[in-house]
């Protein structure tokens, strides 16, 4: 009997480890209204804006989540399990009456101890013109992603990324209507500046479809 109940036991505990030890299962928000992410238990709101994503003057919402509590996250594929606050963007539409969530990313939203020397980095969100704005710093440059609603589903449009240095000063922008990114470099000392414009070929992503910042390749030196 002793020897039975130390069999359950450790197998109670092995469960209990490795569970301890799984990446989170991020909840699926697509189709849920406003009031019902307001009500979650598990995920507080870190950031929002309202707005016009599309042309029915009905205000629309962009949020970010955060985990109340720290959880396990692999946050690439060859990342080792971390802990942290996951980070959720939703992006609602009004419909029939209610904001309704119509797209999700898990993997987008920096932590806030991610890609950055300070601590508690938290995204700027913002809406206008019809576009959905993220704006971020990460890996020691700011980062700006448009967004607009094409065909059902929220596309990049443009990107900023804006570096510098002790020499000098680097903004790259990305237009995906034209399929070019045009890079400016001067340094901090003059007013010299140098323009190099590169075409690339990749179709835009999706908001859902982005992985984690700078993980996507657009051209040869060029990431967002």
């Amino acid at each position: 009997m002793k020897k039975q109940l130390h069999i359950l036991l450790l197998v109670c505990f092995t469960t209990y480890s490795y569970s301890q030890n799984e990446p989170i299962h991020y909840p699926n928000f697509v189709g849920k209204d406003f009031a019902a992410i307001q009500k979650n238990k598990d995920w507080s709101i870190l950031d929002q804006v309202p707005g016009y994503l599309n042309d029915d003057a009905r205000k629309d919402i962009a949020i970010v989540l955060e985990s109340k509590d720290i959880v396990n996250e692999k946050r690439c594929d060859d990342c080792e399990i971390s802990k942290s606050r996951a980070r959720i963007v939703l992006v609602f539409l009004y419909k029939n009456g209610k904001q309704i969530v119509h797209a999700q990313n898990n993997e987008f939203m920096p932590r806030a101890d991610e890609g950055s020397k300070e601590l508690d980095i938290a995204p700027i969100l913002v809406i206008e013109n019809n576009e959905f704005i993220i704006c971020q710093q990460y890996s020691h440059a700011f980062y700006s992603y448009k967004f607009k609603l094409q065909n059902n589903k929220l596309n990049i449009v443009r990107a900023l990324v804006i570096q510098s240095s002790n020499d000098i000063v680097a903004s790259d922008k990305y237009d995906f209507t034209k399929g070019i990114v045009t890079r400016k470099t001067s340094p901090v000392s003059s007013n010299e500046e140098k323009i190099k414009v590169v075409k690339f070929k990749v179709k835009p992503k999706s908001l859902s479809e982005f992985k984690q910042m700078h993980d996507w390749k657009i051209a040869k030196d060029f990431y967002l």
